[in-house]
C-alpha cells in the first residue's frame, strides 16, 4: 500500500511543482494575485505589482507520514525592478526542484514582467514571460534490484530540456483583478528513454483567475486550471479555491481547495523602515484520493525578505508657462530673429548636459531641427532664461517648438533620459510670421527737396511704467529690472516728484482665491525693487483704495473669441501702473480783465513764481504747464 502511494505521489508531482506556502494555502487560487516573490512560479506578470525587491526560499515536506522516501520541494527566488522608479519593468531569477530518493526534477527560471499601462496604485495590465531549462532525471545508486541493461536508461538517467511561460494580470478595477498563465508552452518531450511520440511530454498548463479585494482585507479567489493531458482517471479540467484575510500588516490567514487537498496557512510580517521580513506556513490534507487513509500530511515553510527601493530625487524641468517669445514677431527673409523662454528646475537635484532641441514643421509638413541641439546645466530651484538666434529661411507662418530634455530624435514626440514626474510641461511654442523683402521705388515729380524746418530733440530712452506678471503670481520678472532701474535713478533726481503705484490683477486668469490680495502684492513687490535700487523711501507709495484692480486695461477679455488675442489681453491686465505726481498740488489761476497785468495779480504771481522757480531748480525733469485762454 505504501510503494502504490509513493508511486501515485511521484507520477502526480512530476505534473506539476506547486512552490509557495501563501499560493497554496489559498488552494493554488493564486493567478489572479500573484503580488509576491511567489510570482515567477504562478504569474510571471505579477512581478510588476509590487516596487520592493525581494528575496525568497521556501520548503516543503510532501506527504509526511509515508516511510521509505522523502518527498521534498525546494523554491528560491530574486525579483529586481528596472530604472530608477521601476520604469523599465522587472525581473526574477528562480530556481525550484522536487527531489525524493530516487528521483527529481529541477527548474531554472528567467522571468521578465512589464506594465503596459498604468500605475502600481491604480488600474493596470501587465505582462510576464518565463524561459525556463528543465531537468528530470533519476539516481540508480538509490535503486534496489536494478538491472543495468534496462532500456528505459539505455541513453541516459537524466533529461535536459527548455520551454516558456506568458502571463497576464489585469487590475481592472480597485476590488477586481483577473489573470490568465499558459505554462510549458512548447511542451518539451522530457522522457529518459529517448523516445519521441509524445508519451514524455511536459503537458501544457493553461490558468485563468480572478480576486476580489474585498474591505477588511479578505480577498476570495478562484482558478480554473486546463492540462493538455489526462493523469490517471481524473478530468483535464480542475478548479482551485481560496480565500485570505489580512490583520494589518502583520499578520495573515488562509483557506483553499487545490486538486482534492484541503488547505490551510498563515503568515507573520516583521516589518521594519527599510525592509521587512515575510514567515509563510502551509497545510496541505488530501480529501478523497488513495492517500486519505493514511493520513499523511503536506507541510510548507517559506522566508522572504522585502527591500525597499533606494530613494530617487525627483527630477522635474518646466519650460515656463510653455512659453516662447519671438523678436521680432514679424520678420523679413534674411532677417535673424531672438528665441527666448525660461526654463525652471522644480526637481531635487541637479541637473547637467540636459538636451535642448528647437524645431518647427516647413511647407512639406516635415518636421525640421532649427539649430543643433543644445546643452545646459541647471540647478535645484535655479529659473534659467535662454536665448538663441535664429534666422527663417523662407517666408511664412512658423510654429517654433522648444523641447526641454529632448533629443530631437523623434521629432515631434519628446526623447529624453531624465525620469521626469510630469513629462507634459517640456514644452513651449511661439509665432512667427516671415515677408519677402518689399520692393518698390519712389520717383519724385521735381528734382529738389525744399527744408522748411528742422528741429532737433534729443530724448532718453522711452519708459513705459507699467510691469507684467505670470498667472497667479507676484514674482518680478527680471526683464523689468532695466525699467526699473531707471525710474529709481531718475526719481532720486528730482525730489519733489511722487510715484503712485497701483496693482491689478486679471479677472480669467489670475485663478486665486483672493484676486485683490494678489493685485497688492504685485504693487508690494515693485515697490520694495525700486527701494532695493535705492529710491528714496518717501518718494514711493502704494495706493491702497479708491481704484478698480481688477479694471482691464485691454478691452474685455471675456467678450474676445479670439484665443490668441484673449490670452495677449489677460496678459496685460496682470500688471502694476507706475504713476508720477509733485508732492505739492498747486494750480495758480489768474483771471485778466485785459491785457495789462493788475497789481494784486502781479502779487499773486510773483508768489507763485518762487514755487516754480523752487521746483525746476530742484528737479531737472519737471517741466511746468502755462496755458492761456481768451473768451470767445
Amino acid at each position: 500500500m505504501l510503494v502504490t502511494a509513493l508511486l501515485i505521489s511521484i507520477s502526480s508531482l512530476s505534473a506539476q511543482i506547486d512552490i509557495g506556502a501563501r499560493p497554496e494555502g489559498m488552494g493554488g487560487a493564486f493567478t489572479a494575485v500573484s503580488n509576491d516573490a511567489n510570482a515567477p512560479r504562478w504569474n510571471p506578470a505579477g512581478i510588476e505589482l509590487f516596487r520592493e525587491r525581494a528575496l525568497t526560499a521556501g520548503f516543503t515536506k510532501k506527504y509526511w507520514g509515508i516511510e521509505g522516501d522523502n518527498l521534498m520541494k525546494g523554491y528560491a527566488a530574486y525579483i529586481h525592478h528596472l530604472g530608477k522608479r521601476g520604469r523599465y519593468g522587472s525581473f526574477a531569477f528562480s530556481w525550484a526542484q522536487f527531489f525524493s530518493s530516487t528521483y527529481s526534477e529541477m527548474e531554472l527560471s528567467l522571468s521578465y514582467s512589464k506594465m503596459l499601462f498604468g500605475s502600481r496604485l491604480g488600474k493596470n495590465l501587465s505582462l510576464g514571460v518565463n524561459g525556463k531549462v528543465l531537468r528530470y532525471g533519476f539516481n540508480s545508486s538509490n535503486f534496489v534490484d536494478f538491472e543495468p541493461a534496462d532500456p528505459i536508461f539505455s541513453d541516459s538517467y537524466s533529461r535536459l530540456g527548455f520551454t516558456a511561460d506568458v502571463g497576464l494580470l489585469w487590475r481592472a478595477a480597485s476590488w477586481l483583478s483577473i489573470g490568465a498563465v499558459a505554462k510549458n508552452i512548447t511542451e518539451p518531450e522530457m522522457a529518459i528513454s529517448g523516445v519521441t511520440d509524445g508519451t514524455g511530454k511536459v503537458p501544457m498548463e493553461v490558468r485563468g483567475g480572478v480576486a476580489l479585494w474585498l474591505p477588511k482585507g479578505i480577498t476570495p479567489t478562484f482558478d480554473v486550471e486546463y492540462v493538455d493531458e489526462k493523469i490517471g482517471n481524473s478530468s483535464q479540467i480542475l478548479f482551485h479555491f481560496g480565500a485570505e484575510k489580512n490583520f494589518g500588516r502583520a499578520f495573515g490567514l488562509r483557506a483553499g481547495y487545490n486538486r482534492k487537498e484541503a488547505c490551510l496557512g498563515a503568515s507573520y510580517n516583521l516589518v521594519r523602515d527599510k525592509f521587512n521580513i515575510l514567515f509563510d506556513y502551509g497545510f496541505l490534507y488530501p480529501v478523497a484520493t488513495e492517500l486519505s487513509d493514511l493520513y499523511v500530511t503536506t507541510h510548507k515553510f517559506g522566508i522572504t525578505a522585502y527591500f525597499a527601493p533606494p530613494p530617487v530625487p525627483l527630477e522635474e524641468l518646466e519650460l515656463v508657462g510653455g512659453k516662447v517669445e519671438i523678436y521680432p514677431r514679424n520678420a523679413i527673409i534674411g532677417q535673424e530673429v531672438t528665441i527666448r523662454f525660461s526654463v525652471l528646475n522644480r526637481g531635487e537635484k541637479d541637473e547637467h548636459k540636459v538636451k535642448l532641441s528647437i524645431y518647427y514643421q516647413d511647407k512639406s509638413g516635415n518636421w525640421v531641427m532649427a539649430l543643433p541641439v543644445q546643452r545646459f546645466d541647471i540647478s535645484i530651484g535655479e529659473k534659467k532664461e535662454m536665448v538663441f538666434n535664429w534666422t527663417p529661411p523662407d517666408k511664412g507662418a512658423y510654429e517654433i517648438y522648444c523641447a526641454v530634455d529632448d533629443d530631437g530624435s523623434r521629432l515631434p514626440d519628446i526623447h529624453g533620459k531624465i525620469e521626469e514626474v510630469d513629462e507634459d510641461n517640456n514644452t513651449g511654442v511661439g509665432q512667427l510670421d516671415v515677408f519677402s523683402k518689399p520692393k518698390g521705388s519712389v520717383i519724385p515729380k521735381d528734382r529738389y527737396l525744399k527744408v522748411s524746418k528742422v528741429s532737433i530733440y534729443q530724448e532718453e530712452e522711452p519708459i513705459i511704467p507699467v510691469v507684467f506678471f505670470d498667472e497667479g503670481k507676484a514674482e518680478l520678472d527680471p526683464r523689468f529690472d532695466r525699467m526699473l532701474s531707471t525710474v529709481a535713478r531718475r526719481m532720486k533726481e528730482n525730489p519733489d516728484v511722487v510715484l503712485d503705484i497701483r496693482g491689478f490683477y486679471s479677472r480669467g486668469s489670475d485663478k486665486v482665491d483672493d484676486q485683490n490680495a494678489l493685485a497688492g502684492r504685485r504693487a508690494e513687490v515693485v515697490k520694495n525693487k525700486l527701494l532695493s535700487l535705492g529710491m528714496p523711501a518717501g518718494q514711493v507709495k502704494v495706493v491702497e483704495a479708491d481704484y478698480d484692480r481688477g479694471a482691464s486695461r485691454s478691452g474685455t477679455p471675456e467678450e474676445q473669441l479670439n484665443p490668441t488675442s484673449k490670452k495677449l489681453q489677460e496678459e496685460e491686465n496682470r500688471r502694476v501702473e507706475l504713476d508720477a505726481r509733485l508732492v505739492k498740488d498747486f494750480e495758480i489761476d489768474l483771471k485778466l480783465p485785459s491785457v495789462s497785468i493788475p497789481a494784486d495779480v502781479r502779487n499773486k504771481i510773483d508768489a507763485g513764481i518762487e514755487d516754480i522757480q523752487s521746483i525746476l531748480e530742484r528737479n531737472s525733469e519737471v517741466i511746468i504747464l502755462v496755458e492761456g485762454y481768451s473768451p470767445p
